[in-house]
């Protein structure tokens, strides 16, 4: 036995359209709260303030006297996990002395790059503008610290070589009466001490050092309000959607995309839709009998029977409708108004237009369940006039 299943309306955009137009207020009235939470938020939320310091990188080669271009002596990407590195974040907690600690500024500071540049840009964060800019040049200032005095050591370690070196040169050299090739040792390295006591160290320079900003980063007021209405719009709009799906009222042909056939195109559906006139007032039967007629020969591909079914007062539009029809004797138009209530089945397989011009937004898709390859219908239960256009599959 074929099982029975529940169609709902599809959430399609018409339908969310059509749940948000009947309960706009609703809508509105969520959009408005979620406005208003946004803007609370923003009230009670800690302020956070953000600076930006920046400063170049002059090249230090491992070799003091390396030659060849910048980009191969100075890798920006490795100088930048340098400057979040914990010895510098040490540094530059101690600089700021206000009981900052570097765990805490492994989270208060931001490190970039700026396009292909030897440039480091460092963002702080802080409570207040002040801090915040505090926290931005104390990481610049110690980085830049940590990088001289890890080149003065580089240049303290070569000294010490080079003097070591030279001691011992010169005790080989005093064990023998004349070795040019030693003495030649020893000049050279003594150049190159010479060379490495002048040396000129410098690690970079800050050329713009961070100023207190005029107003915090977070909260910002425009970005939460728009989010809360945003939120608020959705989720009022999601709830109209539930309750829309809830009613399981038919509004137009969109809604029974579960019911007809998926072969049908969507602008036959419409095309029939616009045509067959539905009113409570029944009293204008030709016109509305031609309005319908024309819909169906401009949806319809086939000459299959025409099934209305209604309350009672569509009798009239369907006795009209068939006599419209007096020339086509293969167009059929059965009338099942007025019929005993329970329930009716009509064969969809093969259907070619399927349309339901609701009164009033009142007809309930429990009213159509569709049970294998038929739609069960409660006809006393349905104020609507439907339209089925076969191609003469019973």
């Amino acid at each position: 036995m074929p099982q029975r299943r529940m169609v709902v309306p599809g959430i399609t955009v018409s339908a969310i359209s059509r749940a948000a137009r009947r309960r706009w207020s609703f809508v509105v009235a969520a959009t408005l709260l979620g406005l208003a939470l946004g803007l609370l938020i923003t009230g009670i939320t800690s302020r956070s303030y953000t600076a930006l310091s920046t400063l170049t990188i002059n090249p230090i080669t491992s070799t003091l006297f390396a030659t060849g271009p910048l980009a191969q002596q100075v890798n920006t990407a490795t100088e930048a996990e340098v400057m979040s590195s914990g010895e510098v974040r040490t540094l530059a907690a101690a600089k700021l002395a206000d009981g900052t600690t570097a765990a805490d500024l492994k989270n208060l500071i931001s490190v970039s790059i700026p396009g292909n540049s030897l440039a480091l840009s460092v963002q702080g964060q802080g409570a207040t503008a002040e801090q915040s800019a505090k926290v931005a040049d104390a990481m610049a200032d110690s980085y830049l610290a940590y990088r001289r005095a890890q080149a003065e050591q580089q240049v303290k370690s070569f000294l010490d070589r080079v003097d070591a070196r030279i001691k011992a040169l010169e005790k080989q050299l005093a064990n023998k009466s004349d070795d040019t090739g030693i003495s030649a040792e020893i000049a050279s390295l003594r150049r190159d001490q010479s060379v490495a006591l002048t040396l000129v160290i410098n690690p970079g320079t800050v050329i713009q050092r961070a100023t207190a900003p005029s107003g915090p980063s977070w909260p910002r007021l425009l970005t939460l309000g728009a989010a809360g209405a945003a939120l608020g719009f959705l989720i009022g709009l999601a709830i109209t959607m539930t309750l829309y799906r809830r009613e399981g009222l038919v509004f137009d042909v969109a809604d029974l995309d579960p019911i007809v056939p998926k072969d049908i195109a969507l602008s036959e559906r419409f095309a029939l839709q616009r045509g067959a006139v539905a009113a409570k007032d029944w009293s204008d039967v030709d016109d509305q009998a031609l309005a319908l007629r024309v819909g169906i020969e401009r949806a319809t591909r086939s000459d299959g029977p025409i099934v209305i079914i209604g309350p009672s007062e569509v009798a009239p539009l369907a006795a009209q409708l068939q006599r419209s029809f007096a020339g086509l004797p293969q167009r059929e138009v059965k009338n099942l108004a007025g019929a005993p209530r329970g329930q009716t089945s009509l064969a969809v397989a093969g259907a070619a237009v399927l349309v339901v011009a609701a009164i009033g937004g009142v007809t309930k898709f429990k009213d159509m369940q569709p049970v294998g390859d038929v739609i069960e219908l409660a006809p006393q239960s349905v104020p609507v006039v439907t339209v089925m256009a076969s191609d003469g599959v019973n």
